[in-house]
């Protein structure tokens, strides 16, 4: 596949679409999901530095060539969305929910291709913090607030920070429930993003609540709007995909 995170979201769902007209589930995942060859052509490309791919042409190719010969694969986590009433949906890096919602509905598709995870940062300082909507993280017996829900299932955020520990073939979804008060919560949050200090619950499911309506994405991409007491689910299929790397 030549092209970015949206791209591949894309290709993943139309995989599985295609596996569901089968019928039955199949016993081996494998069978359906073949291991997908990666040549990162988008605009941040989390999934292929997430995997370790490297940047330039010349050594990819050698890569993946190398993978194919060897039959080398990079087992890969899959999340699934179920948002309102909406169908089930797939994402491989994170979603957000609010204050992380609003800010990439506030990026314009020039400045996401111009300046990256940056524009969306920007985007977020711009924001009014005082009227962004309450969301209620619930999961395995716990229930917390916050004007940020933030699910990421990737080893890096944003294409290069690793603020939590997991990694993208652990089982498990890191999740973040935020408020910022004012611009320096929000700078402090961010500061210790990038320094990989944020402590977050780690869950194989969860379900966020929305008091109010709120703005949510997928991949870096905006998804929809999370009316006032509509739920996402979602879970996680560990090890679903696998890549050439």
């Amino acid at each position: 596949l030549a092209g970015g995170d949206g791209t591949l979201r894309r290709m993943v769902r139309g995989l599985l679409a295609a596996r569901g007209a089968k019928g039955d589930e199949p016993k081996d995942p494998w069978e359906a999901l073949p291991p997908i060859g990666l040549l990162p052509f988008g605009t941040v490309n989390c999934v292929a530095r997430d995997i370790g791919l490297p940047r330039r042409a010349g050594p990819l190719l050698a890569r993946v060539v190398e993978s194919l010969r060897l039959g080398r694969v990079r087992p890969y986590d899959l999340a699934f969305i179920e948002a309102g009433h909406g169908p089930e949906e797939p994402f491989l890096l994170s979603t957000g929910f609010g204050l992380e919602g609003a800010a990439i509905l506030a990026t314009s598709p020039e400045a996401k291709r111009r300046f990256g995870a940056a524009a969306f940062i920007a985007a977020g300082f711009a924001l009014d913090l005082a009227r962004l909507p309450i969301l209620r993280l619930e999961g395995d017996g716990i229930a917390l607030e916050g004007t940020q829900v933030t699910v990421v299932n990737s080893a890096t955020y944003g294409g290069s920070f690793r603020p939590f520990r997991g990694d993208s073939a652990d089982g498990l979804l890191d999740l973040l429930v935020h408020t910022s008060q004012n611009l320096f919560d929000l700078g402090l949050l961010c500061a210790r993003a990038g320094l990989g200090g944020l402590a977050g619950l780690r869950l194989a499911s969860c379900a966020v609540r929305a008091i109010d309506s709120a703005p949510y994405h997928l991949d870096g991409d905006e998804a929809g709007i999370l009316q006032a007491g509509e739920v996402a689910r979602i879970r996680l299929a560990p090890r679903l995909l696998r890549f050439l790397a």
